[in-house]
């Protein structure tokens, strides 16, 4: 009993319920807007240096916090779908939720930060976030007539809230440009084993990209 660990029970929890890495064979709608070399690499099976226990229990918390805002909507009784599949050209992805309001559907995803971060947000903080989200607007647009799409922002620190129209029409050229990137960049590993470019030094995805070593070990590819 007095080996009993509660941190240590919490993160062989944690560890445990995240399941192992394997291939997908698909591109993934987080992966839209961000490093395009360690999308081909996550794809492709590469394997990534596992996050810590520190990072896991954060993204654990980020869990809760899609949870708790869905179990919410639910009550309400105004809840459509959460963690509704979109997949298509090549990309796939869930979207947090959908709701209906007054007859009509809007579309919502869920992103919790620190409040630091939260504090200096501004309509456009995060680029990879609008393009995710704009493209599952596109891909069930057809299946659900969304009259609103926004983006959710939660302060983990202090639950802040902040609430964003994404304006898609406007970000679908980009979503539309990056998915043709990425599919001929799967090509040319495919067929050729060449991976995009390495990101200019000092840009902040590598610093927190969990497949740096791999990236590097490959640099001449």
């Amino acid at each position: 009993m007095n080996n009993f660990s509660l941190t240590k029970t919490i993160d062989n929890f944690i560890a445990e319920s995240r399941g192992e890495h394997s291939p997908s064979d698909n591109f993934y709608a987080t992966e839209l807007g961000g490093c395009s070399r360690k999308a081909v690499l996550r794809r492709a099976g590469f394997e990534p240096e596992p996050f810590d226990e520190r990072t896991l229990r954060v993204f654990k918390v980020g869990e809760i916090l899609h949870k708790f805002v869905q179990d919410i909507l639910k009550i309400k009784g105004i809840l459509v779908a959460a963690e509704e599949p979109a997949k298509q050209w090549g990309i796939s992805g869930r979207i947090d939720a959908i709701v209906e309001v007054e007859g009509r559907n809007i579309l919502f995803e869920i992103k919790s930060v620190n409040s630091r971060k939260f504090s200096y947000l501004n309509s456009e903080s995060d680029p990879h976030y609008y393009m995710q989200t704009t493209f599952y607007q596109m891909v069930l647009q057809e299946k659900y007539n969304f009259s609103s799409t926004r983006l959710i922002y939660l302060s983990k620190d202090d639950l802040r809230i902040k609430e964003i129209e994404i304006p898609v029409e406007r970000w679908k050229p980009k979503v539309e440009e990056n998915i043709k990137e990425l599919q001929e960049a799967w090509e040319n590993w495919k067929n050729d084993k060449v991976l995009p470019d390495i990101l200019e030094k000092g840009n902040w995805k590598c610093k927190y990209c969990n497949l740096k070593n791999v990236c590097k070990e490959n640099e001449e590819v």
